[in-house]
């Protein structure tokens, strides 16, 4: 309940979250229509898996971000590997922000769980 008040107060437009909070929609949109509020646009993308198959989670593999930088990875490898994770470009492998936010859709997001690849953020962190 209180993260459907938080969103109206905020004046969420749109709600981009794991699949697993799938469930959680419909009675979120049945509070926020009882409030008078407007429903945000949801998008519920698959989970983030581990080498190891499992979903990632604050009790399973996950990191913060400021450990990635801790552990000397670059803002631009980490932001360039994570958007790529899920969503692909045709063969681009690098790019920039900006051509991330001209070329990215979320129908463009991959319908099946991504696995984070650590080989693969330190070869973007390299170039």
């Amino acid at each position: 309940c209180c993260v459907v008040v938080d969103d109206m107060d905020m004046a969420i437009s749109h709600v981009v979250r794991g699949d697993d909070h799938i469930n959680n929609t419909p009675r979120q949109m049945n509070i926020l229509k009882a409030l008078g509020a407007a429903i945000p646009q949801y998008a519920h993308l698959p989970m983030i898996h581990g080498p190891d198959g499992e979903k990632l989670s604050k009790r399973h593999g996950a990191v913060s971000v400021m450990q990635y930088e801790l552990d000397g990875y670059l803002p631009q490898a980490l932001l360039n590997y994570l958007a790529r994770l899920g969503w692909s470009h045709g063969d681009d492998e690098i790019f920039s922000m900006e051509q991330f936010c001209q070329w990215f859709s979320l129908e463009s997001c991959s319908k099946s769980a991504a696995q984070f690849d650590f080989d693969k953020l330190k070869w973007l962190n390299n170039h």
